[in-house]
């Protein structure tokens, strides 16, 4: 029939929940006598089937933390448990670590949640944590935590080959000290040996395939890609673990991923990448806050120092924690040094192992010495500081050997030809003729007392001249002999086969300053690392002797 409007008795609205102009519902009654019912006989509140969404923000600080062996990410989501807990990085079973994401979503931050963790081990040992950040540098503020050795950038490709070379130390000794006490693991090592301050080590990468790109070619850095490798595969035994940061799962080669035992997920570009890491694809989405990610399978908030998601202010609480840690007595971790363009020459010693200071050694960054006996060749591009390095050779022997005498071959126009202290100077051809074959005498005189050393600047402008030969016959009387004959030249000009240059050549013992593709090999005959002139600054290269090369710094000669 046709429709017709109900009314309420009175013509009065009965206050009920859900009562409109037209009355309550029998749905919204049922439900208002219900609730009336239950506060009548107080009734307790019943259990609900599921809890509140996750937090935005979880403070790493206020969290459980235990020991080294159980770093804390953050809070999971746990549904069939009806449960929300904490979810751990456990070092000794996972080994290593990947976390995935897409710009934005919280990989580096992810990474400064495990540094912090790391330093946060009350009832456990001390952890150590270094960094490589071919990102943004969004890790470098933990470099104000006591137990955060250094944060190397990727562009100082130098300090990051000197990180892998301690890091690989570190697992080579601890190597053969684990397996002397039959250590499985390093909490093993800890009892077995009475070592409790053994300190696990976690190496952060941010943006790995930048470190891939940079690392898995060229013959100079190839081999410390490869020592990275070794890290991933025999860390875990030896207390060594390393976390990595990547946008997509296809960027981490399978020698890699095959090494990384956990996973954490923020949210990817690509939705079928979730597939490709064992994730379920829809959970997470462009309205998922930043830090959320999956964690075995599981929708996780990572937790942050400080709970505030602010840079600035994590900066802040993350200063506040290392002086936290430092009044604590947490030992600072060691640092990874870094070689200095501008070394001033008195901070060198007179003598490095009994020889002559060079400069300072990439490898140890110590002092390194040279052999003042024998032919050595100076080579370096124009600008590159041939002129402060031929001037500290000089200073050196002087400082470090007694009984010298010096001589000068070169031009008049030279600061060093110039200089005082020369027992003789030549500087046109047939002055370098007469002295050249007096000299070859006097170093070929077994009764001639104290060291005689020799400098020719710019050989090459001697050659086809009267001096050519007479400085032959020099120089082969020199490598008779103990003492001592530097020539120096341009780069360019030692490539060449002419008797005088050969001569020097074959010594096999000089300094490339700023060398570039095979020049170790067609000046001096041995292999240097491939390596490009940009990655030098002046007066930086290559000393060559004894068929073996290293990376040194030459000072600055001080004034006077």
């Amino acid at each position: 029939g046709a429709e017709q409007p109900w009314e309420t008795p009175g013509g009065k609205v009965e206050a009920v929940p859900g009562a409109g102009e037209q009355g309550p519902t029998d749905q919204a009654r049922l439900v208002a006598n219900l609730i009336a019912a239950a506060a009548s006989i107080k009734l307790p509140a019943p259990r609900r089937p599921w809890l509140d969404d996750l937090a935005r923000v979880f403070d790493l600080t206020k969290m459980r933390q235990r020991t080294d062996t159980e770093l804390v990410l953050g809070v999971s989501d746990v549904p069939e448990r009806q449960l929300q807990d904490e979810v751990f990085f456990r070092p000794d079973t996972d080994g290593n670590i990947a976390i995935y994401g897409a710009g934005g979503t919280g990989k580096t931050v992810t990474l400064r949640t495990l540094a912090a963790a790391a330093g946060i081990t009350p009832r456990g040992g001390p952890v150590d944590v270094y960094g490589l950040d071919f990102g943004t540098g969004g890790l470098k503020m933990l470099e104000k935590l006591p137990h955060v050795g250094s944060v190397v950038s990727g562009d100082d490709p130098e300090r990051v080959i000197r990180l892998l070379r301690m890091l690989r130390d570190t697992l080579d000794d601890r190597s053969t000290r684990y397996s002397a006490v039959n250590a499985g693991n390093i909490v093993d090592y800890r009892r077995n040996a009475n070592a409790p301050d053994e300190r696990r080590i976690l190496l952060l990468v941010d943006n790995f395939p930048s470190f891939r790109n940079d690392f898995e070619t060229g013959s100079s850095r190839v081999p410390w890609y490869g020592v990275f490798q070794q890290i991933l595969g025999e860390g875990r035994a030896l207390g060594m673990h390393v976390a990595i940061t990547a946008d997509r799962p296809g960027s981490v080669p399978t020698s890699v991923s095959s090494t990384i035992q956990r996973k954490i997920v923020h949210r990817l570009a690509d939705e079928s990448s979730y597939v490709l890491l064992d994730m379920p694809n829809d959970v997470l989405g462009p309205a998922s806050p930043p830090g959320r990610a999956l964690v075995d399978g599981m929708e996780t908030q990572i937790a942050i120092v400080g709970g505030n998601p602010n840079v600035a202010e994590q900066s802040k609480a993350i200063e506040a924690l290392g002086e936290a840690m430092e009044r604590n007595g947490r030992a600072p971790a060691a640092q990874v040094g870094v070689l200095g363009s501008e070394i001033a020459s008195s901070s060198l010693p007179k003598l490095v192992d009994g020889m002559p200071a060079l400069g300072i050694s990439d490898d140890t960054l110590a002092p390194v010495g040279f052999e003042p006996s024998g032919a050595f060749v100076l080579a370096g591009p124009p600008a590159s500081g041939r002129s402060n390095a031929l001037a500290w050779l000089v200073r050196s022997i002087d400082l470090g050997v007694e009984g010298v005498s010096r001589y000068y071959i070169g031009n008049a126009r030279s600061q060093l030809a110039a200089a005082s202290g020369w027992k003789a100077t030549a500087t046109n051809v047939d002055d370098a003729s007469g002295l050249a074959k007096e000299l070859a005498a006097v170093v070929a005189d077994p009764k001639t007392k104290g060291r005689v050393v020799i400098v020719v600047e710019q050989i090459a402008d001697f050659l086809s001249t009267p001096a050519d030969g007479p400085l032959v016959e020099l120089i082969k009387a020199v490598k008779r002999s103990d003492h001592f004959i530097i020539a120096e030249s341009e780069t360019s000009q030692w490539g060449s086969s002419w008797p005088l240059l050969g001569e020097m050549k074959s010594g096999r013992t000089g300094f490339l300053i700023q060398p570039d593709g095979i020049e170790g090999e067609t000046i001096l005959k041995t292999a240097i690392p491939r390596v490009s002139r940009s990655e030098f600054p002046a007066g930086r290269g290559y000393f060559i002797a004894r068929g073996r090369a290293t990376r040194v710094q030459l000072p600055i000669v001080d004034a006077g």
